[in-house]
Parts: C-alpha cells; structure tokens; sequence
C-alpha cells in the first residue's frame, strides 16, 4: 500500500488549522446522523465528512469524527488506488481491521487493535475498542475508536494520543465523549 508522507499529512493539517473554531461543552452536533457533548473546551476544524478536535495540537493527540463513510469509500477520504474501503456488510471485526489498515496506510507503524467489544452507540448497536502504534517518527501513541454502522453508512469516533501524557490525559474525557452519543432528530 502507498503511504502518504508525514510532511503531506502535516501540510494538509496546517491548512487545516488555519479554519479552526472552538466549542465548548454542552450538545454539539458532529456529524449527520449523531450529535455529542464535548465536556470541555476543544478546539476544531472539518475536512469533508471528518471532523476533528484536540486540545494540545493535532500531532500530539486528535479526535476524529468520521461522518457516514459509505459502502466503497476509505475512512479520510484518501485519493489514493489501494486504500481499504468500507463495505456497509462488515462486521465490527473487519471495521477494527479497515482502520487498523487505514492508519498503517497513512504512515503509522506496527498499528494493532485490541480488545473489540460490543457497546451502544447512542440508541444503537455499535463496537469500541483500543489501539496501538508508532508514528514514523518512532513515538509511542495509543487510541480508542467506536462506531456503528446505521442506515449503510459507517459512523465512527477514533481518538490518538501520545501515551507518555496526552492520551492519558484525556482518555476519560473522550469515554464520556463516546457516552454522550445522541441521534440527531
């Protein structure tokens, strides 16, 4: 698989940042189908359907919020030929598996997903579990992603820290994050 250059990603986040909004806590709506409450004050900006947040800067720790990924679309919209893609039939098993494979395609190192368990995602059925890599620069992050699939479309919250402070930090921020799923109405 290709991989983009970290100093690819880091130009498209500098871009990024330069439309940056904050939020605060209280109900904020996130994607199309679920809204959140963020707990704390974040900052954030939105490329396509994925939107995403930090507090200390985007490298150090991010979480994503992955808006309807449709069946044979990838998770950040990549234009590349050989990215894994969705498919509105994968089980939670596979959907851990694409975005193990996703990160390894952007340039993470040696990305392994672990303890997949079932949760509710807002009123539906949904998954979490935990990640683990390196960046290309060799430091050490952990993650969270959760999701469901509704209505075809794959909805999903991937949080990544670094596991020496950030993710540490905030992990139990996001878990409520997570907790606070809603459908939009």
């Amino acid at each position: 698989m290709k991989k983009i250059p970290a100093l690819a990603l880091a130009v498209l986040l500098v871009g990024a940042c330069s439309a940056y909004t904050v939020i605060n806590a209280g109900p904020y709506r996130v994607s199309e189908a679920f809204s959140v409450d963020p707990q704390i004050t974040w900052s954030r900006y939105r490329i396509g359907r994925i939107e995403t947040w930090s507090i200390d800067g985007y490298r150090l720790h991010s979480l994503r919020f992955v808006d309807g990924v449709e069946n044979g679309q990838n998770l950040m919209d990549l234009k590349e030929d050989d990215v894994p893609l969705f498919d509105s039939g994968m089980t939670a098993t596979e959907v851990q598996e694409l975005v193990v494979d996703t990160l390894s395609n952007i340039g993470a190192v040696n990305v392994e997903g672990s303890n997949l368990e079932p949760i509710d995602f807002g009123s539906f059925p949904g998954f979490r579990f935990d990640l683990t890599f390196l960046t290309e620069e060799g430091l050490e992050m952990e993650g969270i992603a959760a999701g469901t699939i509704y209505e075809a479309k794959l909805y999903l919250i991937l949080y990544t820290g670094a596991r020496q402070h950030y993710f540490p930090n905030y992990r139990d921020h996001v878990l409520q994050i997570i907790d606070s799923v809603e459908k939009n109405p």
